[in-house]
């Protein structure tokens, strides 16, 4: 994904999490959304949910 569309996609990411009371997730890799299962996705965003909350 070029910059624009991942941007997009962190910031659709975020606004769902907080729709459904979650914490945001701040992901480290940016390419988490490219060619990893649904299960490292929620991994991922379950990391940056706690890294979310050492800010």
């Amino acid at each position: 994904m070029d910059g624009k569309i991942r941007t997009i996609a962190f910031l659709v990411m975020n606004k769902l999490l907080l729709q459904n009371d979650l914490l945001p997730s701040v992901l480290q890799d940016p390419s988490v959304f490219d060619m990893n299962s649904i299960e490292e996705i929620v991994e991922d965003i379950r990391w940056g949910q706690e890294a979310f909350q050492t800010l």
